[in-house]
C-alpha cells in the first residue's frame, strides 16, 4: 500500500487540476462595457447666457478661393471685448462629396483690436494634390474666448 500512496496522490492532483482547468473553461467571459462614444463638434450655446458683448458680436463668413484652387471662406468676428486677448475655434460643415467636415484650432489665436480674422480652406492639400470639399452652403462655428465666453452660430456662405 505504501507504493500505491504516491501514485494515488499524483492521480488525485491530476484529477483536481483537470477539474479546475475544465471549470475555468466553462466560466462565461466577463462582459466589458464598450466606452461611451461622445459626439464631437459644435457646442450649442444659448447666447442669452453669455456676456452682453458676446450677444452683440458680429460674426461673418465670406466665401472666396485660395491660391491652391480650393474654395475657402474668411471668418471674421468683430466686437470682441478688449480684455479678451485670444480665442480658439471649431468649424463644422456639410459637403456634397465628403460628408461632415470641419476645422479647428486649439492653440489660442490672437485677437487684435477686438477683431479676429481667419481664412479657412474647404478641403485639404498635401504636397501632391488637393481634395476639395464641394457643396458647402453654410458653416457652424464655435468661438471659445480666453475669458470663458462662447459664441456659437450657423452662417450661410
Amino acid at each position: 500500500m505504501k507504493n500505491k500512496l504516491p501514485v494515488l496522490i499524483v492521480l488525485l492532483l491530476v484529477v483536481v487540476g483537470g477539474f479546475l482547468v475544465w471549470q475555468k473553461s466553462q466560466a462565461k467571459p466577463a462582459i466589458v462595457p464598450k466606452p461611451e462614444v461622445t459626439e464631437t463638434g459644435i457646442k450649442k450655446v444659448d447666447l442669452s447666457t453669455q456676456p452682453e458683448w458676446v450677444q452683440k458680436l458680429v460674426v461673418t463668413a465670406k466665401k472666396g478661393r485660395s491660391a491652391n484652387g480650393l474654395d475657402n471662406f474668411t471668418l471674421t468676428a468683430k466686437g470682441i471685448d478688449p480684455t479678451v486677448k485670444t480665442l480658439t475655434y471649431v468649424v463644422q460643415y456639410e459637403t456634397s462629396n465628403k460628408g461632415t467636415q470641419g476645422a479647428l484650432v486649439m492653440k489660442p489665436q490672437e485677437v487684435t483690436n477686438g477683431t479676429y480674422t481667419q481664412v479657412i480652406d474647404l478641403g485639404t492639400c498635401s504636397t501632391k494634390s488637393c481634395v476639395r470639399n464641394d457643396g458647402v452652403t453654410s458653416v457652424e462655428i464655435e468661438l471659445d474666448f480666453s475669458d470663458g465666453s462662447i459664441w456659437t452660430g450657423t452662417i450661410s456662405l
